[in-house]
C-alpha cells in the first residue's frame, strides 16, 4: 500500500500519523519499506498483514526520485540537515552537467555517516555524533542508476536561500540537530561577503535500491571541485507504484 511521506516527517512518524489518520488501521500489523529522510517526502511502501512476508522484496523495488542539488557548500549529513561550509571554488556548470551523466550504470559509495546503517551495534550517525567515525570502516555499497534526466538550473540570492532553508528546517518534527544547524546557515549565508548567486540543478534519478542521493551529490561536488549538497528530494515512483496511487496523511 503506498503512501506520501510529508516533508518533516521520520518515516517512523509518518506511519503513525497514518495510522491516526485511518483508525481502521489501528489494529493491523504494518511497517514502512524503504526508508525516507525527514527532509524527503514522496511515495513510501506500507507492507500491511500477509503483504509483511514480502518486505525484503518490496525493500529491494526500484525507485525514481526528483533531486534538487545545491552547489558551493559541503555538509557533514551530505544534505541542508548539516553543518554547511562555504566552498570559494570556479563553478563550472558545463563540467557539473557532465559529471552527473556520467554516473549511469554501477555505482560506488561509501554509507554516508549521518545514516541508520549499522556498525558495530550503532547505526553511523551515532559514530558520528560522537565523534568517533575515524573508529569504524564506512560500508562501501554498489547500486545501479539506471538514468539520470538534467531537469534545469535555478538560482538563489543569498536571502532567498536562507529563508528556503529556514522553512524547510522548521517542519521537521523530531530533535536533529536543526537548534545548532540553521544558525550555521543563516550566519554563513547572510555574511556580506559570500556570493551574490548560489546555484541549484534539478535531476530526475532512476535507481536500484538502497542510493542514497545525498551521496550522489556529495560525490559531484567533490569530483567537480564544486562542493555540493542535497537541498531537496522527492520520491516520485516505487516500482509500480507513483505519488498518483498514494494515500494521504490527512493535513499534509
Amino acid at each position: 500500500m503506498p503512501i506520501y511521506k510529508p516533508l518533516g516527517y521520520t518515516s517512523l512518524q509518518a506511519l503513525r500519523f497514518w495510522r491516526q489518520s485511518y483508525p481502521q488501521w489501528n489494529n493491523v500489523k504494518m511497517t514502512y519499506t524503504g526508508r525516507l529522510d525527514p527532509l524527503a517526502e514522496g511515495v513510501m511502501v506500507i507492507a500491511v498483514g500477509e503483504a509483511l512476508r514480502q518486505q525484503a522484496q518490496l525493500q529491494q523495488t526500484g525507485k525514481t526520485y526528483q533531486a534538487e542539488i545545491l552547489f558551493g557548500f559541503n555538509t557533514d549529513s551530505y544534505d541542508i540537515l548539516g553543518l554547511p561550509q562555504l566552498v570559494r571554488k570556479p563553478f563550472d556548470r558545463n563540467k557539473i552537467e557532465e559529471h552527473f551523466k556520467s554516473l549511469a550504470g554501477n555505482f560506488k559509495f561509501e554509507m554516508p555517516p549521518f545514516s541508520s546503517y549499522k556498525v558495530k551495534g550503532h547505526p553511523l550517525f551515532w559514530w558520528a555524533l560522537h565523534n568517533k567515525l575515524d573508529q569504524v570502516v564506512r560500508p562501501v555499497k554498489e547500486v545501479n542508476i539506471n538514468s539520470i534526466k538534467l531537469l534545469g538550473w535555478r538560482s538563489f540570492k543569498p536571502r532567498q536561500l536562507a529563508d528556503l532553508i529556514s522553512r524547510r528546517l522548521n517542519l521537521l518534527k523530531t530533535n536533529l540537530r536543526q537548534a545548532e544547524i540553521l544558525p550555521r546557515w543563516q550566519q554563513l549565508l547572510l555574511n556580506n561577503l559570500v556570493s551574490s548567486k548560489f546555484y541549484s540543478l534539478q535531476v530526475e534519478i532512476n535507481c536500484s535500491a538502497g542510493t542514497y542521493v545525498r551521496s550522489i551529490a556529495n560525490i559531484i561536488g567533490e569530483q567537480t571541485g564544486s562542493g555540493a549538497v542535497l537541498l531537496s528530494l522527492v520520491r516520485n515512483r516505487v516500482g509500480e507504484y507513483g505519488i498518483e496511487d498514494c494515500e494521504r496523511i490527512e493535513g499534509s
